[in-house]
């Protein structure tokens, strides 16, 4: 019987990503995930791209409507800090909107209305049919199940 080893978990000291995630390595203190980031910023200028989100945002709120944005919601802390940015930074109207499928629990639809509620925003909810949503997700499965997340995908739709 051959001997287990325990790795050795190490955390980014950017992100706090751990090496125990498929994928992460943490070479002098960063995360690949980190790493790659910064080297997105040797090539391209985040504030370049800033000034020209706040020219798409301006030419947004110029027109005038009833809402400047929608923000596909899952009341996620990426989602939810998204419409926050927008609303509290960049000043737009924002739409929430959360697609209400299978896979989605009580908690998270607890988490839209009450962080849309404080938020200041408006939730549009979007039901999908529980056997539409499992037929197109399988179909969705089937065709990408040549690579390494296929199994995965299989485990998921036996679960629903």
């Amino acid at each position: 019987m051959a001997l287990e080893t325990k790795k050795k978990i190490t955390f980014c000291k950017k992100c706090v990503l751990s090496s125990n995630l498929p994928g992460v390595v943490i070479k002098d203190g960063k995360c690949s995930v980190c790493l790659a980031e910064e080297e997105l910023e040797k090539r391209f200028s985040r504030k370049e791209y800033i000034e020209k989100m706040k020219g798409v945002f301006a030419q947004a709120k110029a027109k005038k409507r009833c809402y400047d944005v929608v923000v596909l919601f899952s009341g996620g802390k990426d989602s939810s800090y998204l419409i926050h940015l927008l609303k509290n930074t960049y000043k737009l109207r924002v739409l929430a909107l959360a697609i209400i499928h299978p896979l989605v629990n009580g908690l998270s639809l607890k988490n839209m209305e009450e962080i849309s509620g404080r938020l200041g925003v408006e939730l549009m909810k979007f039901y999908i049919d529980g056997n539409l949503f499992k037929k197109y997700l399988g179909q969705g499965i089937k065709l990408s199940f040549n690579d390494k997340m296929g199994p995965i995908r299989l485990a998921i739709y036996a679960i629903i």
